[in-house]
C-alpha cells in the first residue's frame, strides 16, 4: 500500500511540473530551447574586419557597426558609406562567421542585386520620358518570379499600382510589364552600364558588378524586377545610392589615406586612384528617384525601420531588397541621408545561409549614429553662439 501511495503522488508531482523541468535532461530539447539556442549562438561569434589604420575613416561608425553585426551574426555582412558628392568612403564594416582569412564581402559581387536592382530599370523607365511616376498599371502575382501569365492583361489583374507606389513597396509585376511595354533589351543593358555594372570602379581589390544583356521580352522582365543577370557588391551598391542623391553623376569610391601611410605622398596617392566622374542620369530623373526613395522609407517597405527618422527632421531615402542567390539568403538596404549640407550613402547587406536576416535593424544603427553626431554638432554651435553673445 506505501509502494502504490508513493507512485501516485510521483506521478502527480510529474505531471503537474513545466514541461522544461519535465524534459531538461534530454539532448534534444536543450538543442531547440531558447536559453540554449541564445549561448550556443554567442560561442560562435565571427570575425569583424575594420578598415587598416592608414584609411581616413569614421572609426567609431565603423566598429559600431562590426557590434551591431556580431548581434545579428549573419553568415556574411557588410556596411559602406559613402560621401554622396566625392565617393570618399567615410565608414566600413565587414562580417565574416566563419572567418574566413580571405574572404571580404564588402568587395565581393558574388551577391544577387535583387530589388536594388529597380534603380537602374526605373531610371531607364524614366528617362524614356513615356513613363511617369504617375503611370498607373495593373497587375497579380509576381511576388516570388515573373511569368508569361503575369505579364499579359488577365481578369485577374485587380490590384492597381502607379509607378511611385510600384518603387516602393516593390511590386515586380509591375515593373515587368512596363519594362516589356516601354524597354528594349539594349536600352536596359546599356543603362545598368552607366551605372558602373561591367566596369571597375577604380578601388584596388573591388571585384566587378556582373551583368548580361537579355534575350527576349520575358528575360528583360525578369531582370527588370531584379530576379536575373545581376550581381553586385556592397561598395558598388552604395554607389548607385549615391548617384541618385547627388543629382545623377557617377562617383568612384575611394579611400582618403592619411599622411605618412602607405606613401611618401598621399595627395598623389589619391590623384592616382580618384576618377572624375559622369552624367549617368538627368538632374529630373534624379530627382523623381529621390522622392520614390523617400516614399519607400515613409510608406513603403523600408517603413518599417525608418519611418521615424523623417520626423527627426532628417530625409533618409531607401530600397530594400531580398532574394535567394549563390546558396545564401540576402537582405539588402540601400540609402541615403541628407545631414545639412552633406550627403552620405550607405548599403547594407545581411546574407545568411539558412534563413533571412534583415538588414533594417542594423540600417537603423547606422541612422542613429548620424542623428547622434548631428546632434552633437548643433549643440557645440549652440554653445558657441551662447559664448559670442556674452563676449
Amino acid at each position: 500500500m506505501g509502494r502504490t501511495r508513493l507512485i501516485a503522488i510521483l506521478l502527480c508531482l510529474f505531471t503537474s511540473m513545466p514541461a522544461f523541468a519535465r524534459h531538461h535532461r534530454h539532448r534534444h530539447y536543450r538543442r531547440h530551447h531558447r536559453h540554449y539556442r541564445h549561448r550556443h549562438r554567442i560561442a560562435h561569434r565571427g570575425l569583424i574586419i575594420l578598415p587598416s589604420p592608414q584609411k581616413n575613416v569614421d572609426r567609431a561608425w565603423s566598429l559600431s557597426m562590426g557590434l551591431r553585426f556580431r548581434r545579428a551574426n549573419p553568415t556574411y555582412g557588410a556596411f559602406v558609406a559613402l560621401d554622396a558628392q566625392t565617393g570618399r568612403i567615410l565608414a566600413m564594416a565587414q562580417y565574416d562567421r566563419y572567418r574566413k582569412s580571405r574572404f571580404r564581402p564588402a568587395f565581393s559581387a558574388r551577391f544577387p542585386a535583387a530589388s536594388v536592382f529597380k534603380i537602374v530599370s526605373t531610371s531607364a523607365l524614366l528617362s524614356t520620358d513615356k513613363v511617369f511616376p504617375w503611370t498607373r498599371v495593373c497587375y497579380h502575382g509576381g511576388r516570388a518570379s515573373i511569368n508569361w501569365y503575369i505579364l499579359r492583361h488577365s481578369r485577374l489583374d485587380r490590384h492597381c499600382r502607379n509607378l511611385q507606389q510600384a518603387f516602393a513597396h516593390s511590386t515586380n509585376a509591375i515593373l515587368a510589364k512596363l519594362a516589356v511595354r516601354f524597354l528594349s533589351n539594349t536600352m536596359i543593358y546599356k543603362t545598368a552600364k552607366l551605372f558602373g555594372f561591367n566596369m571597375r570602379l577604380g578601388l584596388p581589390g573591388l571585384a566587378v558588378s556582373r551583368t548580361h544583356k537579355p534575350r527576349g521580352r520575358l528575360e528583360r522582365a525578369r531582370m527588370a524586377a531584379g530576379f536575373i543577370f545581376s550581381h553586385i557588391s556592397p561598395i558598388h551598391a552604395a554607389v548607385l545610392a549615391a548617384i541618385v542623391a547627388n543629382g545623377g553623376n557617377m562617383v568612384y569610391p575611394h579611400w582618403d589615406v592619411r599622411p605618412g601611410h602607405a606613401t611618401n605622398n598621399p595627395q598623389k596617392y589619391e590623384k592616382s586612384h580618384r576618377r572624375r566622374g559622369y552624367r549617368v542620369i538627368s538632374a529630373k530623373v534624379a530627382a523623381e528617384l529621390q522622392k520614390m526613395m523617400r516614399e519607400t522609407t515613409a510608406r513603403g517597405t523600408a517603413a518599417k525601420y525608418l519611418s521615424w527618422v523623417q520626423r527627426k527632421g532628417m530625409v533618409v531615402g531607401c530600397k530594400t531588397g531580398t532574394l535567394t542567390g549563390a546558396g545564401l539568403k540576402n537582405s539588402w538596404m540601400v540609402c541615403f541621408v541628407r545631414t545639412g549640407n552633406r550627403d552620405i550613402a550607405f548599403s547594407v547587406l545581411s546574407a545568411n545561409r539558412y534563413h533571412y536576416r534583415k538588414s533594417g535593424p542594423v540600417a537603423i544603427t547606422a541612422v542613429r549614429y548620424l542623428l547622434k553626431k548631428q546632434s552633437e554638432s548643433s549643440n557645440k554651435l549652440s554653445e558657441s553662439a551662447n559664448k559670442k553673445t556674452r563676449l
